[in-house]
């Protein structure tokens, strides 16, 4: 019988009394407290990812500044418009309009180009009487070295 009442015993519901259901203002202020230091444990949280995203775009960009070329885009031509203009002679002459680069070709983007005729030969632009005149050897004027054993700068100093 003793087991029996035990059983029973651990049944029935557990009567609590109302005074441990309430919140003493203590418990409340600690509540609110740790609600607060978790806000603030949020927010530092974003300003340390905030801060850690800005330092990688930062360090990105330096690093693209710092190992970028800084060989300008040679490329850009300019429109000359159709029209008249006082020739050496003082005669006027009347030209159709052209393209024109903008920057003067330098030594090594010819030294390119020369290199590039050489591995890829065609005759389609050629003119025959234009061969017998071609320098089969071009010197750098600063260096007087050939361009076929020696690599010119992209852009050599004016002397």
């Amino acid at each position: 019988m003793g087991q029996v009442l035990q059983g029973i015993k651990a049944i029935e519901p557990k009567v609590i009394p109302i005074e441990a259901a309430k919140i003493t203002a203590q418990d409340r202020a600690a509540i609110a407290a740790v609600e607060q230091a978790r806000k603030q444990q949020k927010r530092a949280l974003y300003f340390s990812i905030g801060s850690v995203i800005s330092l990688l775009i930062l360090v990105g960009v330096l690093v693209y500044w710092l190992y970028s070329s800084n060989e300008r885009t040679l490329d850009e031509q300019l429109d000359i418009p159709a029209g008249e203009f006082l020739f050496a002679n003082g005669e006027t002459k009347n030209l159709p309009e052209f393209w024109i680069d903008k920057y003067e070709v330098t030594y090594g983007q010819y030294s390119k180009f020369v290199k590039f005729l050489e591995e890829h030969p065609t005759s389609e632009y050629d003119d025959p009487a234009s061969r017998a005149s071609r320098p089969q050897r071009c010197t750098s004027p600063s260096t007087g070295t050939s361009t076929s054993s020696t690599p010119w700068p992209a852009n050599p100093p004016i002397r």
